[in-house]
């Protein structure tokens, strides 16, 4: 049983599609503190793919909750940091939080099937042929579900991040921009997600500086 631990349902469709692709069931939480109940009630998990930049509880605060519960009840269940961040800052960041290991978003299926390979149990017998699991591509049924639900959440990502700003709080502005930033990439929004990865960027520097303007450019930077 793998714990998808993400807010955004983009990815969660994504992440489920591909677990079930490799042949792997599937249980979802939508923030820290659920992931919390799903590792107390679900036990034991095989696998947690964790997403860094979760609303409330972030992915790392919830890591090191589990961990301190292992500590207390034994057990170690491999967490898997999922993040739209590249580089090794943010695989720092997991690791230091008790994460075993870091994929970025998109997850391809070459790199998710690599990494349970490598971090499922191995009794479970888990087998990744990248030359049979990884050689599709996203299907358009799934495609056009990304494009349904990306669609159907993009404004009121936008005016999250507005709202954000207008308040002067830099870390809801970079947080939220980082949680529209994984499904524009995903959903081949290229421009989107350049626009996210600036205001994300500004913010978590603790300034604001032009990021009302680069806000007003997400829409219109919709392919």
């Amino acid at each position: 049983m793998v714990c998808i631990v993400d807010d955004d349902p983009v990815n969660v469709l994504l992440s489920r599609r591909q677990l079930a692709r490799l042949r792997c069931t599937a249980v979802v939480a939508f923030d820290g503190a659920s992931a919390l109940d799903v590792f107390d009630t679900h036990r034991p998990l095989d696998l947690i793919l964790m997403d860094r930049g979760l609303t409330g509880m972030e992915g790392e605060a919830a890591t090191r909750r589990i961990r301190e519960r292992e500590h207390s009840s034994g057990g170690h269940v491999p967490i898997i940091g999922v993040s739209a961040s590249v580089g090794d800052e943010a695989r720092a960041a997991c690791l230091d939080a008790g994460m075993d290991d870091f994929i970025s978003k998109p997850t391809s299926l070459e790199s998710l099937g690599a990494c349970l390979a490598r971090w499922l149990p191995e009794e479970i017998g888990f087998v990744f042929d990248v030359r049979v699991d990884a050689e599709s591509t996203i299907d358009s049924k799934t495609m056009a579900d990304v494009r349904r639900l990306y669609d159907a959440s993009f404004l009121r990502r936008v005016s999250e991040i507005s709202a954000a700003i207008q308040r002067g709080a830099a870390v809801e502005v970079a947080d939220a921009a980082h949680t529209l930033r994984g499904p524009s990439l995903l959903a081949h929004e290229q421009g989107v997600a350049e626009i996210c990865r600036q205001i994300e960027d500004q913010a978590r520097k603790g300034s604001l500086e032009g990021t009302t303007g680069l806000a007003l450019l997400l829409p219109g930077a919709r392919t």
